[in-house]
């Protein structure tokens, strides 16, 4: 589908993160839902990630960019999954709808589901198909107005991993490669990817770091804002001088607690250990996510099981803190999304 670009309102429409990002909470019933968050997904576009937080189920990823009769199931390798009307999301101008008969998304008696809405928009997040062509690097341009933090490429047609860049948005630095779907830690060594703030571009060896552009290859692409210290991310507020996004980095000591200011108290963040193996963590405030002590809810995006409480990472002031002698000596890449108004 044709990307749209957005235009900053001003004034007392200014864009705020409840126009582009939401947490929805629903409990499975097997009749049809519709979630009701104002954001317009049918007319901007976007991606819809929903995971069951009671039972091990896979999480199930929607996009305008195809038909929404098909997902991506993560962390399945495998093609895009091509649903009946049970499985077939709607779009709507103020949300989106929950079909009723797909055990992933709304069976009765599977509990408690979490739906993360991310609505295209510059300054926090964009998202396109494209086909592979590994005679030459092509360059893919992106609607953000301002530079990348974290891109996920996922080939949609066979089985292929979940390759994933990262920025550190404290530094504007390159922090390497990994993979969604693993544990493993990620790699700087043959990065054949770069991105700046009009296009990604995946050379013709990007096969050799994770398959991004393989002979008629179809991939989706989703891409979140930098934010940190590149000002081209204020782009929300009344002033629109606002950051909603920000990618980095925190080191624990292992011998005690820490804490980082990321210029905004974050209702949602993503964390995965740097170096060696771990999970990639995902948290929430609508699901239970505090201070230090507090029941921390975290989901596994590189895994399918349910939500457990993990309270070594928890809201600090303008940002959030972790536990140092319980995480050890490691590096930390993270993705943080600003609380609502």
């Amino acid at each position: 589908m044709m990307q749209q670009m957005l235009v900053g309102l001003g004034g007392a429409d200014a864009f705020t993160v409840d126009n582009v990002f939401n947490t929805s909470l629903y409990t499975g019933s097997s009749s049809t839902q519709t979630i009701t968050n104002g954001i317009d997904l049918a007319g901007e576009g976007g991606m819809v990630w929903i995971k069951n937080r009671d039972n091990v189920r896979v999480h199930s990823l929607y996009d305008s960019e195809r038909s929404l009769s098909k997902r991506l199931r993560l962390p399945n390798v495998n093609a895009e999954q091509t649903l009946g009307g049970s499985g077939t999301l709607t779009f709507n101008s103020n949300g989106l709808s929950i079909p009723s008969g797909d055990g992933d998304l709304n069976q009765n008696g599977f509990g408690k589901q979490v739906a993360w809405t991310f609505r295209k928009a510059p300054g926090f997040f964009d998202c396109f198909e494209y086909t592979g062509d590994p005679t030459s690097s092509q360059q893919l341009n992106h609607n953000l107005g301002c530079d990348p933090g974290m891109v996920i490429i996922k080939r949609t047609d066979t089985s292929s991993d979940w390759g994933v860049y990262m920025r550190n948005g404290n530094s504007s630095t390159e922090l390497g490669t990994g993979f969604l779907n693993t544990d493993g830690g990620f790699t700087t060594s043959g990065i054949a990817f770069t991105a700046n703030s009009t296009f990604i571009r995946v050379y013709s060896s990007a096969w050799s770091t994770f398959d991004a552009n393989d002979n008629g290859g179809k991939y989706m692409a989703y891409i979140f804002a930098q934010g940190g210290a590149d000002s081209a991310a204020a782009k929300f507020g009344a002033n629109e001088d606002e950051k909603i996004i920000r990618t980095g980095t925190i080191t624990s000591n292992g011998s005690s607690h820490g804490s980082v200011d990321i210029g905004f108290e974050p209702q949602w963040i993503m964390i995965k250990k740097t170096t060696t193996g771990d999970d990639w963590f995902i948290f929430d405030t609508m699901r239970g996510f505090g201070g230090n002590g507090t029941n921390n809810k975290r989901l596994r995006a590189n895994g399918t099981s349910d939500e457990a409480n993990y309270p070594y990472f928890y809201l600090s002031g303008n940002g959030f803190g972790w536990d140092g002698p319980s995480l050890g000596s490691h590096t930390y890449f993270y993705m943080a999304i600003r609380k609502g108004q």
